[in-house]
């Protein structure tokens, strides 16, 4: 019998009330998964590839062996799975199940654990980095900053429930076919109180490649130090190579103290040199927050064009088409970047707006109820990355029964954003935006605009 063979079996008898070895004992026995092999070992323990007998959907089972274990690793086993059930994003490994196996003699002393997680089928980031280093074949720059926008937006969930993940890399990054990421192994994930100032770990943690200043310093540490190890990903996606590399941990620590690496390629974008250039920082009071990077206009682009993947692309049909979004309106929502706002007190000061900014002469649109405050000529990009020439219109629908008539102002119902081909076309076809939708409005990137165009913006609604 061979070692992994032996590995299938003794996890299906220690949890036999959820796995078989195989999927026909699984249907005659009625266990809830069974096992088809294992994907790999390490010092956390064992990954196994199951499958659900009810439907056969794939899941990954982690399954530590925590006989043996001294406490702190066994206490780094169980803070795993505690971390994982508090998050719920959709760039983050998910854990569907937890099974524990406990001493019939000893109740807390907990011997092996199992847990049912994500599946991700397309290896992991490291992995990928390596191949594509070997070939010279560098992510184009928009590849990268859909990778890191996904990366970035798990640490910000993560970082709202207040933990620090404390091993951010490559190898933690799972990666899956329709091109989504997952956020994986939480074990040296450390929970906070809400109530604590910044400076909320001592532990020295994490991978070498990736670990921040303050903690080579032996200094207390942040939640600033997660965004140290993400600037050093990001680095690797658009290098394939670690900012920050030695022949020891010594000439590793020398180096990352020294702050100095190699510079990006030239054809890097300003706006993502200084995304690498902030994370990269020394002093952790330099680096921004996950929350202030999301605001940064580069970093709205990326995720403008993950939701527009996720809307159009045949591979995510069903939940993920819903679950994607909702998550990261989830995440506006708290950052409260939307502009409703700014909306409201346009409607609430209408009569200021009639009486500076109404076209002369302006009367109701004839079948639209409308009048027009402003009017002209844009240049907007098609999916086919052209600019074409379009009329561009906002208006405002009046409430019932107002008239624009003599000197009185009416008063307002709603304001729209409207798009037609010519001011001819607008009765027959024009697309519609009530400004109520509206969620962002940020500059391009001259480098993101197909014609390195400068004062370009980008209109986000609903």
């Amino acid at each position: 019998m061979s070692s992994t063979d032996a590995m299938i079996g003794r996890v299906c008898r220690t949890f036999e009330e959820h796995f078989a070895k195989d999927e026909a004992t699984a249907h005659e026995q009625g266990k809830k998964y069974w096992i088809k092999r294992v994907l790999g070992s390490g010092a956390t323990g064992t990954v196994l590839c199951a499958k659900r007998t009810q439907d056969g959907e794939t899941f990954a089972v982690k399954v530590v062996d925590m006989e043996g274990m001294s406490e702190a690793d066994k206490n780094r086993a169980q803070a795993e799975v505690h971390c994982l059930l508090n998050c719920d994003f959709f760039s983050i490994l998910r854990c569907h199940e937890d099974f524990a196996k406990r001493d019939p003699q000893n109740e807390d002393n907990v011997l092996m654990i199992a847990l049912v997680l994500d599946y991700a089928n397309a290896g992991d980031l490291r992995q990928e980095i390596k191949s594509r280093a070997k070939v010279s074949r560098a992510f184009r720059e928009h590849e990268a900053g859909l990778l890191f926008i996904q990366v970035l937006l798990a640490l910000h969930h993560v970082h709202s429930r207040h933990m620090i993940h404390r091993d951010i890399k490559t190898a933690n990054i799972l990666l899956c076919s329709n091109g989504l990421i997952k956020l994986g192994d939480f074990g040296f994930t450390k929970m906070y109180s809400a109530t604590v100032s910044d400076d909320v770990g001592k532990t020295f943690c994490g991978t070498p490649y990736y670990v921040a200043p303050e903690i080579w310093r032996r200094k207390p540490y942040s939640k600033k130090a997660d965004l140290f190890s993400l600037g050093v990903l990001l680095y690797e996606l658009l290098t394939l190579k670690r900012p920050f590399n030695g022949e020891s941990m010594q000439d590793v620590m020398n180096r990352t103290l020294s702050g100095r690496y190699e510079p990006l390629p030239p054809e890097t974008s300003p706006e993502m040199a200084d995304i690498v250039s902030l994370l990269l920082s020394s002093d952790p009071k330099a680096r921004p927050s996950s929350g202030k990077l999301l605001e940064m206009p580069i970093c709205k682009l990326f995720l403008s064009g993950l939701l527009e993947i996720v809307q159009t692309q045949a591979s995510f049909e069903g939940s993920l088409r819903e679950r994607i979004p909702a998550d990261i309106q989830n995440v506006k929502q708290m950052l409260k970047a939307e502009k409703r706002s700014v909306v409201r007190q346009m409607e609430a000061s209408y009569s200021t707006a009639v009486s500076t900014t109404i076209l002369e002469g302006a009367t109701p649109c004839k079948g639209l109820g409308d009048i027009t405050l402003y009017e002209g000529v844009v240049k907007k990009q098609s999916s086919d990355v052209t600019w074409k020439r379009r009329y561009l219109c906002i208006r405002a629908s009046l409430e019932d029964g107002e008239e624009l008539t003599g000197s009185r102002l009416p008063k307002f119902k709603s304001l729209n954003l409207v798009l037609a081909i010519s001011k001819d076309t607008v009765l027959q076809q024009c697309i519609a935006m009530p400004f109520s939708d509206l969620e962002d409005v940020f500059l391009v990137p001259s480098t993101y605009t197909g014609s390195n165009l400068q004062n370009v913006f980008a209109v986000a609604f609903k």
